[in-house]
Order: structure tokens, then C-alpha cells, then sequence
């Protein structure tokens, strides 16, 4: 009896499992690629970077040093450089923030200086 009653339960289980995976999974490529349209480049950049933003959700670009301080915040244009003159090199984090002051996206940027 005991042995009737855990396989019902892991086939109930595993059963339940599948089908969440299987839901759950229609969501995910589409997230995935909407999450790649977005992308800062060059990377590393030196003087300037640009935004790739195909479906024109971004709003505003933060800009935070490694340690998590705000540098810097540019409004978004299309086909706009942004400058980096007034940063040292190193590593920063660059938030893209959507609609309704959501964040969207963090990617690393690398600066380098020539």
C-alpha cells in the first residue's frame, strides 16, 4: 500500500512538473530575445558607446562604478554616442531603464583609455 501511494505521489509530482516546465518554457525565448535586442557597444569602448535598442524601450542610461555609485545618466536618443570623456578607465555597470522607471537591462562596460 505504502508503495502505491509513493508512486502515485511522484507520478502526481512529476506529472505537475512537466507541465509547469512546459508553460513556463513559451515564455522564455521570447524574454531571451527581447533581452538581446538590447545591447551596449563597442565593448570595450574608449571614447563613446551606443545603445542597440530595436524596439525603442529605453528611456534612460545609468551609469554606476564598479562599488555601485551612480556616475552619470544620459536620456536616450536614437543613434546617439554616448561620451565617456569624464570617466577613468575600468569596469562599470550600465543600467537600462524602460517605461515607467522600470529597469529593463544591466550590462558591464569596460572602459579603456588610449
Amino acid at each position: 500500500m505504502k508503495k502505491i501511494i509513493l508512486f502515485t505521489f511522484l507520478f502526481l509530482f512529476a506529472f505537475g512538473a512537466s507541465a509547469q516546465l512546459a508553460d513556463n518554457s513559451s515564455e522564455t525565448p521570447s524574454f531571451r530575445s527581447y533581452k538581446q535586442t538590447l545591447k551596449v557597444f563597442p565593448n570595450p569602448a574608449t571614447e563613446y558607446f551606443q545603445l542597440n535598442d530595436k524596439n525603442d524601450s529605453v528611456d534612460q542610461i545609468n551609469i554606476y562604478n564598479i562599488v555601485g555609485k551612480k556616475m552619470k545618466t544620459f536620456e536616450v536618443e536614437d543613434a546617439k554616442k554616448y561620451y565617456l570623456n569624464q570617466f577613468p578607465k575600468g569596469m562599470y555597470l550600465v543600467q537600462l531603464v524602460g517605461h515607467n522607471n522600470k529597469v529593463i537591462s544591466t550590462q558591464r562596460l569596460n572602459v579603456k583609455k588610449p
